[in-house]
């Protein structure tokens, strides 16, 4: 009798704790819809503490740490969400993409692998391959800039910075001066546009928050200014006179408006006419003449996520939006792109062959010519997010977002310097190249070692007037040294040199 009341009481505590637990579930997967990331994440780490084979919450955990860039704790919940049967083989992918930000390249690969041979049609697969098994590509550029985190960065996010009149305006999800809402995707404050002062050095003044009314309740983000600082685009929620554009679904996406600066102040914004509350379009990108805006959008009829498109003015209007096409845009998600002073545009993608995360890339538009997407390279690129880059070249200074590790808050803004670029080659006197020789520069104040590639290639980027002595060995070979003068290099060029050395005499 004893033993049967005891089994009627955990038959009864089971099917008491079966509703509860189901209420729980589902109030996850709501606030998971909600796109309320954080919140998702406590309830779904609770569920799985009582049950840890919950295949959709351990999944669902895994995802929300994902998308709030936590990759730490994405990592332990993919990690977990991959050993159970009959997984969504888009989980093996996003675990892959994890285990990139993190690092672990050739542990990435095999899931990458496995993931190609479930989905063979699906191109993310193998250019995730190819960037695993060719992470040394990615690293020829470490040493032509130097990376410096600023003060100016929150405990929030900060980023999309650009150039205005002596200024830097980026956005910012630090405590909000005006609005104290939370924003349930991550947890932090609404977007505000900042300004902090800049003098042509990597690094930036106190912040404060962008005069006139830009800012709103809800987002703003990724301005972008006229070259004579009179016209401004910049991304906000669909939200206009304190009213909301909300799609069908319910979603209020982003657009793009224009603000005009007049009478000694910025008058009241405009949407763009190619808007929609139906989807989103952002992140604006003025060419230098003022005349073509670049925009991100998940329009239809796009390739991926979302794509790079432009609109030519017209009058006081715009033309309707054209993609950059399947060269540029991919299956995966385009974003923030930004003008390089020579013309080049650089945008950040997250399914192109890169570090891991979102990596910046170039491509040249010029007319007459095919488009090739060109990496970044580390430093500015990272196994992180890295993305919205500009560039001062008459300072050889640049700024641009990542959450690598490191950083101040989730994304922060790094300044960098473009060194003056020196790129040598070793051959032996029959001309082929001398790989794995130790390349030495000595500053004077300390020796840098390098290394040559299979090519016999190597790179050193010198400040503005430094001089260096760079010896080159390697066994076999006499060793022979080379002084090198900043002041006579190119600093917009790549300055290259070729070194010979000789085969030791036999003794």
């Amino acid at each position: 009798m004893k033993s049967l009341l005891t089994l009627i009481g955990l038959l009864l505590l089971v099917h008491a704790k079966a509703p509860a637990q189901s209420r729980a579930q589902e109030r996850a997967d709501r606030l998971y819809a909600e796109k309320s990331y954080p919140d998702a994440a406590e309830v779904y780490a609770k569920i799985v503490k009582e049950e840890p084979r919950n295949k959709a919450a351990v999944r669902r955990l895994a995802d929300c740490y994902r998308l709030l860039n936590d990759s730490r704790n994405a990592l332990r919940w993919y990690a977990r969400a991959v050993k159970f049967k009959g997984v969504d083989p888009e989980v093996w992918y996003e675990y892959g993409q994890v285990l990139m930000v993190n690092r672990r390249y050739p542990q990435a690969l095999p899931w990458f692998e496995k993931y190609r041979a479930a989905q063979p049609e699906d191109p993310r697969a193998h250019d995730m391959i190819e960037a695993c098994l060719n992470q040394d590509r990615f690293n020829g550029s470490a040493m032509l800039f130097a990376i410096k985190r600023l003060g100016v960065n929150s405990e929030a996010s900060d980023f999309g910075p650009a150039f205005y009149q002596g200024k830097v305006v980026f956005a910012s999800a630090r405590t909000r001066q005006l609005f104290d809402k939370k924003f349930k995707r991550t947890g932090q404050g609404f977007l505000d546009l900042y300004t902090a002062d800049y003098a042509g050095k990597p690094k930036l003044g106190d912040p404060e928050l962008f005069r006139g009314k830009v800012n709103s309740p809800l987002h703003e983000a990724t301005p972008v200014f006229s070259a004579d600082g009179k016209e401004m685009f910049f991304t906000r929620n669909n939200y206009l006179k304190g009213k909301m554009g909300t799609s069908s679904s319910g979603v209020v996406n982003l657009a793009t408006h224009r603000a005009v600066f007049a009478e000694g102040k910025w008058q009241p914004e405009q949407p763009l006419p190619f808007n929609s509350p139906e989807y989103s379009v952002g992140h604006p990108c003025l060419s230098a003449d003022g005349n073509r805006l670049y925009f991100v959008s998940n329009m239809p009829g796009g390739t991926g996520g979302t794509d790079l498109y432009y609109a030519e003015r017209s009058g006081d209007g715009w033309g309707d939006p054209v993609s950059l096409g399947s060269a540029i845009n991919t299956p995966g998600n385009e974003m923030f792109p930004t003008l390089h002073p020579d013309g080049r545009l650089f945008f950040s993608c997250d399914v192109r062959p890169g570090l891991g995360g979102m990596d910046i890339y170039a491509v040249d538009l010029a007319e007459g010519s095919a488009p090739e997407v060109v990496n970044a390279g580390a430093p500015i690129n990272s196994s992180a997010d890295d993305f919205a880059m500009i560039y001062d070249a008459e300072a050889g200074v640049g700024f641009f977002t990542s959450n690598r590790l490191g950083g101040r808050g989730d994304d922060d803004i790094y300044a960098f310097t473009k060194l003056i670029a020196l790129r040598g080659t070793l051959r032996d006197t029959a001309g082929n190249p001398i790989p794995d020789a130790t390349v030495s520069v000595l500053t004077g104040r300390s020796v840098v070692r390098l290394g040559t590639d299979e090519r016999g290639a190597f790179a050193y980027g010198l400040s503005a007037g430094q001089k260096v002595r760079i010896v080159f060995q390697k066994p076999g070979f006499t060793k022979t040294d080379r002084e090198i003068n900043a002041a006579e290099l190119d600093r917009d060029q790549i300055n290259r040199i070729e070194i010979t050395l000789k085969v030791e005499p036999a003794e």
